[in-house]
């Protein structure tokens, strides 16, 4: 009877407090320093250094302060910059203003006697011209000029898109650094609770060798499960210091204390896995690339067969009109030749081929090269083909499975709970030795962990599967919309 009601002063005394427990912890028998768990680790940090941070504010702000996101910005100029010059050169005649003046003599420096000729010696009279006029302008080329103009063109859509993709993968990588935190965070409350408990069997082991009604084998054992929990929980906050710190990286912020608003909405995939290849062949990045690839080495092919044969190229010269000073010919005049004021449209062939040497008989090597060129594009576009719709159909086997992995890991956690209570007091009642304390207490741990890494990786895999299928959400089932207020749980 004494015993049981040392235990149930034992049990009044220490449970309200993790604290005053760890105040009374003796320094020369535990060797360590006690770690005081508090109830609310998730949002433990000291208010002054903490920041309130919910899963739409870190998308958004990260999209607009992200170091790699503001260069993709300018990026982004310098693509439409190269494309409008392009575009500019190949529709309209370029139209230039030009200066030219020769050597004007603002002094003499020295004066010597002339022993020569003068005529390239520099007078006080300017000689020049300013003209405002066009270069030859290409109206028929055989449509080599546009198929160039098209593969540029289909370049900068394509150098365009992957600052696109660049940018939808950033957004993943915030969700993704946003809910592995809220993690590590749930795996410190889970080590926190593991802590309580074995602090408190410690504690109560300690008090029944010392009325020497457990063996000292038993105490110790009682003791190492202790310090092993304060392990895992130091484990846990080291997590958390790392991973606050790649978020305030990810977000561009200087903060690096963040209390999460919202937890991760376990949701299974949207989906099929007919529906996610079928996608994939649409969407895909590398499949979209291929795509542009091929079109261009076909243009390119059709551009080196022409290129070998001789077709005249029509121009016209639309003229400069000309402003001349000096003595000679001062006035205002048009030309577009010299000496030749005509507008005409004019045919030209200039064409030059190697019988022997580094271009081949009739330069064939060219021909050959992009003929190869179409082929090896046409491979990988198949290949990577083949690869998207075998990655989205492995990734929706995968997802499928970790929701059945989910609805066991919920089952495991509420029977690990069951089965930690009914050892607890078995232990106290001393019908259940300690080891079978410690296996339940470390099976309810790691349930409520695995349940945790189950529902982050799912997400993963999600995110994954969008990214091989080139969407930024699935229909009706945003990304942004799995995080959930913590007090609606």
């Amino acid at each position: 009877m004494k015993f049981i009601a040392l235990v149930h002063l034992i049990l009044f005394t220490t449970l309200p407090s993790i604290q005053s427990w760890a105040q009374t912890e003796p320094q020369e028998e535990t060797k360590a320093k006690v770690i005081r768990p508090t109830e609310k680790l998730s949002q433990g940090e000291p208010a002054h250094q903490s920041r309130q941070l919910s899963l739409k504010d870190t998308i958004e702000e990260g999209l607009r302060n992200n170091q790699e996101s503001k260069e993709r910005d300018y990026q982004k100029a310098k693509l439409e910059i190269g494309f409008k010059r392009n575009f500019h050169a190949f529709w309209y005649p370029q139209l230039k203003l030009s200066m030219n003046y020769g050597n004007q003599r603002i002094d003499s420096l020295k004066h010597l006697r002339n022993r020569g000729n003068t005529e390239e010696s520099s007078t006080q009279t300017p000689q020049g011209y300013l003209g405002l006029g066009f270069d030859d302008y290409t109206v028929f080329n055989w449509g080599k000029d546009y198929q160039q103009y098209l593969n540029t063109k289909k370049t900068f859509e394509q150098d365009k898109e992957k600052l696109e993709v660049q940018r939808r993968q950033l957004r993943f990588a915030l969700i993704a650094q946003y809910f592995n935190l809220v993690r590590v965070k749930e795996i410190m409350n889970i080590r926190s609770e593991q802590l309580r408990q074995a602090s408190f069997i410690y504690r109560l082991a300690r008090e029944k060798a010392s009325l020497s009604k457990i063996s000292k084998q038993e105490y110790l054992e009682a003791r190492e499960n202790f310090l092993k929990a304060q392990q895992y929980y130091n484990s846990a906050q080291d997590d958390i210091f790392e991973q606050e710190s790649n978020l305030s990286t990810l977000i561009g912020s200087d903060n690096t204390k963040f209390v999460l608003i919202d937890v991760l909405r376990f949701r299974k995939v949207p989906v099929t896995n007919l529906e996610a290849k079928q996608k994939s062949l649409i969407g895909n990045e590398h499949i979209r690339n291929s795509k542009i690839e091929l079109e261009n080495a076909v243009r390119s092919y059709e551009i080196a067969k022409k290129e070998n044969l001789p077709l005249p190229k029509f121009s016209i010269n639309l003229g400069t009109y000309k402003k001349f000073l000096g003595k000679d010919h001062p006035g205002t005049g048009f030309e577009t030749h010299d000496g030749n004021n005509d507008i005409e449209l004019a045919a030209s062939v200039n064409m030059t081929w190697d019988l022997f040497g580094s271009e081949g008989f009739f330069n064939e090597k060219k021909r050959e090269e992009s003929f190869i060129n179409k082929r090896i594009a046409e491979i990988r576009l198949r290949s990577y083909k083949d690869r998207a719709q075998s990655k989205a159909s492995s990734l929706v086997d995968n997802l499928i499975s970790l929701e059945r992995n989910y609805d066991v890991s919920l089952l495991r956690k509420e029977n690990g709970k069951k089965s930690l209570d009914t050892t607890i007091d078995n232990y106290i009642a001393g019908k259940s030795p300690f080891i079978n304390f410690s296996e339940q207490l470390e099976n309810y741990s790691e349930s409520q962990i695995n349940l945790e890494n189950v529902k982050f990786q799912h997400l993963v895999k999600k995110m994954e599967l969008a990214e091989t299928m080139g969407i930024e959400d699935f229909m009706g089932a945003s990304f942004e919309d799995l995080g959930i207020k913590r007090t609606l749980l």
